[in-house]
C-alpha cells in the first residue's frame, strides 16, 4: 500500500519529487527487511546503526572530493539508506510502544513527507553542496541522540526540572526530521545534477 503524500491547505498533493524519493526509500526498506527481517532494536542501537550509515555518506563525499569517485552516486545511495534506516527506527519504536501496524512504513513515510513540506515552508528550497548538507544532517542526528540521552539520563536534561522527564516521542520526532533532511539532500543533489 503506498503512503499518502502530504497535502497543502487546499488539499492538493505537494512535491512529486519528495514522493519519488520516498518511493526509493520504501524500496530500500523492503530490501532491508528481506535481508535482516523485522528489527526491533532499542534507541541506542538504532542510533549506532544510523550513525554507521551517516559515516558511509561522509565517506562517499570525501572520496568524491579527493577524486577517488567520479560522481556522487554513492552519496545518493547512502542517503537513501540513511532515510530507510531512520524510518525503520521509527517503525521499531512504534511497534514497541504502540503495537504492530499493518503498513508501518507507509505511515512513517507519510510523516516524513509532511516534515519535508514543513521544512520547505520554513526554509524554502535548499540547494547546498554536500559538505554543508552533512553539517545540517549531523545537527539533526545530534538532536536525536540528545533526545534519547535525556530520556534515559534525565541528569543530562537541563529542562527536566521544569517539564519532567523527556519521553521517547521527542526522539521519534527528531528521527523523522533526520529522515526528512536526508530526503531533502537527495532532492537537492538531483536538482543540481539533473
Amino acid at each position: 500500500m503506498p503512503f499518502a503524500p502530504a497535502r497543502d491547505p487546499a488539499g492538493k498533493a505537494v512535491s512529486a519529487t519528495t514522493t519519488a524519493v520516498l518511493a526509493e526509500v520504501r524500496q530500500e526498506r523492503q530490501r532491508q527487511h528481506l535481508k535482516w527481517g523485522e528489527q526491533n532494536l532499542d534507541p541506542a542501537d538504532w542510533l549506532m546503526v544510523i550513525g554507521e550509515e551517516l559515516g558511509e555518506v561522509s565517506r562517499a563525499v570525501i572520496e568524491h572530493r579527493l577524486g577517488h569517485a567520479p560522481d556522487l552516486s554513492a552519496y545518493r545511495t547512502e542517503l537513501v539508506q540513511v532515510a530507510a534506516a531512520t524510518a525503520q527506527a521509527v517503525e521499531s519504536l512504534d511497534r514497541q510502544q504502540r503495537g504492530a501496524q499493518t503498513d508501518a512504513i507507509g505511515a512513517v513515510l507519510t510523516e516524513i513527507h509532511a516534515e519535508r513540506t514543513r521544512q520547505d515552508s520554513k526554509w524554502g528550497e535548499q540547494n547546498h553542496p554536500p559538505e554543508i548538507w552533512l553539517m545540517i544532517l549531523g545537527e539533526e542526528f545530534g538532536e536525536a541522540n540528545q533526545a534519547a540521552l535525556e530520556h534515559y539520563f534525565s541528569g543530562f536534561d537541563k529542562q527536566a526540572a521544569e517539564r519532567g522527564p523527556r519521553d521517547l516521542g521527542d526522539y521519534r520526532a527528531e528521527l523523522v526530521q533526520v529522515a526528512a533532511v536526508a530526503v531533502s539532500m537527495i532532492e537537492s543533489l538531483d536538482r543540481q545534477h539533473a
